[in-house]
């Protein structure tokens, strides 16, 4: 899994590029076709103190981008609120994409049995 990260207005520390890669390092275990990850870190200095950092976070899968935006005090707090988001998501992909494959299977019975 490509982890790549985008900073603006301020510099990122190597201690939390680590704890928001050990996060996002769960994420295959709710969906196994992750192809890549885009995190994008902003500091936000004129807005109100609950909501000057903005995590946004991309994870790509075949066919679907599945995207989830959380702000909080600071970037940990706003990446643990992303991971449960994403956590849902990606479950939820996980399933449409189990019965998407099961309809197929369906499908091509009903022609072999013609």
């Amino acid at each position: 899994m490509d982890i790549q990260f985008f900073v603006k207005n301020f510099s990122l520390s190597q201690e939390i590029k680590e704890q928001i890669e050990g996060k996002l390092q769960k994420l295959p275990l709710y969906c196994q076709k992750i192809l890549n990850v885009q995190v994008d870190l902003k500091f936000r200095p004129n807005r109100p103190q609950d909501k000057r950092f903005r995590t946004e976070v991309n994870v790509q899968v075949p066919a679907k981008i599945v995207r989830s935006v959380a702000y909080g005090e600071n970037f940990l707090i706003a990446i643990d609120q992303v991971e449960r988001k994403l956590r849902k998501q990606l479950a939820g992909w996980r399933d449409y994409d189990k019965e998407k494959k099961r309809q197929t299977k369906k499908i091509v019975r009903r022609k072999k049995s013609i």
